[in-house]
């Protein structure tokens, strides 16, 4: 496939600001000389949330002709020199990328901090340089959004995926508003396996950000004979060494963006894997749309509780079991909630995500703000014994961990077994409202960065099933 690839192809590049441009006179990506380079030829490609902030301008400095995009699934079609003597393990194998690169060898990749990796870059960010600044002392790298994408360290960075199937020769129309569309399903294992290199694994990180995989701790008075009372010798109160682990954390996710509904689904399952039945998770999200797609087409009414922030400033909670878990009527009881997932990137996320959380809980932001001033003070954190956690998703580490989850469910599906491994995330696929050419790639930008209802979430996919299903393996 390698050696009869154009030398040019059709990609969709940034422009200007809310401009793309679907091309076809880009050049493809080389292999470097003597490199861990792999051409990597694309099959599908998402649109991500964080890919309408340099659109927008929000993010300023993306350099005209980049190609746009991070979320990647396709197939190896060339190694570099240096991967000779693992080329047969890759070449016309299926794999996915995680949004950065990563070298494998340093600090923080042997740690599993992928995404902090010395050599870590983003996929699609070229940044523009005025007449005398300095060059990037990183690589930078043209994004996912075309027929072709390179991708460095590909043996560290890339990870392989069970073949999901023959690609189809045409696609399907997107979803009805508000209803899945069932031809996707044929997709299912392409596009799950394209969101664990980024915003599957996102949803994940920030589910162990918010401690859902280990037992929350809250500090609870035991009863005690002793006379070491920590307040005086009235109380028989006293306050273990260490604190005891609550069993059920009580969860709210803020905003029902496509991270934030797979956010839903993985703390479902991270909670089903702990043995917690019937978990608290509150999603508050203004959007009607949203709230209807996440109870019916992800089928998770009955799970998940989903409220409009403006009910918190009405009536419409009293009586109802979140009410009472907010303001439980024993003050013995904590409130609450002890985990935050905040999945918007804006300054009135993160204030509601301040309101809801209990003293001594933990918000986790995900959502990426690019404002300068983080909207809470010292004095707010200080005031909660918060935890407020903040970073980049390890897509690589994580996104393997997936990838075997997903893998080995439909492996149980075929043998008829339980797949209880994978029993929420295995409806990721279900968030794909669009699976669309590159060729109107403009039109779907537009419409996807306004939030137009029924764009929850668009996937390009490239005409690549005459190349690709005779090699796949």
């Amino acid at each position: 496939m390698a050696s009869s690839a154009p030398t040019v192809m059709k990609a969709v590049v940034f422009s200007s600001s809310n401009v793309v441009n679907t091309v076809t006179d880009i050049p493809r990506p080389a292999v470097r000389p003597n490199s861990r380079d792999m051409l990597v030829r694309v099959c599908f490609a998402g649109l991500c949330g964080s890919d309408i902030h340099p659109y927008t301008g929000r993010e300023p400095g993306l350099k005209p002709r980049t190609v746009m995009g991070h979320e990647v699934v396709g197939v190896v079609v060339e190694c570099g020199e240096q991967l000779e003597g693992v080329r047969g393990q890759w070449l016309h194998r299926v794999v996915v990328a995680p949004f950065t690169i990563c070298c494998g060898m340093c600090w923080a990749c042997q740690r599993g901090n992928t995404a902090r990796c010395a050599h870590s870059t983003l996929l699609g960010w070229k940044k523009e340089r005025g007449e005398g600044e300095a060059a990037a002392e990183r690589l930078e790298l043209d994004g996912a959004q075309g027929e072709y994408i390179v991708v460095p360290y590909g043996d560290s960075t890339l990870m392989r995926v069970p073949s999901p199937g023959l690609l189809p020769k045409s696609y399907p129309a997107p979803a009805q508003l508000g209803q899945p569309s069932s031809s996707f399903e044929p997709l299912r294992d392409w596009i799950n396996y394209l969101f664990c290199g980024d915003i599957l694994a996102t949803a994940w990180h920030a589910c162990e950000q918010a401690g859902l995989r280990e037992p929350n701790t809250y500090a609870t008075p035991a009863a005690s004979s002793t006379s070491n009372s920590f307040t005086s010798n009235k109380s028989d109160l006293v306050f273990p060494e260490t604190l005891l682990p609550v069993p059920e954390p009580t969860i709210a996710v803020v905003g029902c963006g496509p991270v934030g509904l797979l956010a839903l689904l993985c703390a479902l399952q991270i909670t089903h894997d702990r043995g917690i039945a019937s978990p608290l998770i509150v999603a508050f999200e203004p959007n009607q749309y949203r709230r209807k797609f996440a109870q019916e087409v992800l089928g998770l009414e009955g799970k998940v509780h989903f409220l409009d922030p403006a009910d918190l400033q009405s009536d419409a909670l009293n009586n109802t079991p979140v009410h009472t878990a907010m303001s439980p009527p024993d003050p013995s009881i904590a409130p609450a909630f002890s985990s935050v997932i905040e999945c918007v990137g804006a300054t009135p996320a993160i204030r509601l995500a301040y309101d809801l959380v209990r003293p001594g809980g933990v918000i986790s932001c995900i959502g990426v703000n690019t404002d300068p001033h983080l909207p809470l003070s010292q004095d707010d954190i200080y005031n909660k014994n918060l935890t407020y956690r903040v970073g980049r998703c390890d897509a690589r580490r994580i996104g393997s961990m997936l990838i075997d989850r997903l893998a080995a469910a439909r492996q149980s599906e075929a043998q008829e077994q339980p797949v209880e491994q994978a029993r929420y995330i295995s409806s990721a696929w279900k968030i794909a409202t669009h699976v669309e050419s590159l060729d109107d790639a403009q039109r779907h930008y537009t419409r996807f960065a306004a939030r137009d209802e029924g764009y929850l979430k668009v996937i390009f996919h490239t005409d690549a099933a005459d190349d690709v299903n005779p090699v796949l393996r």
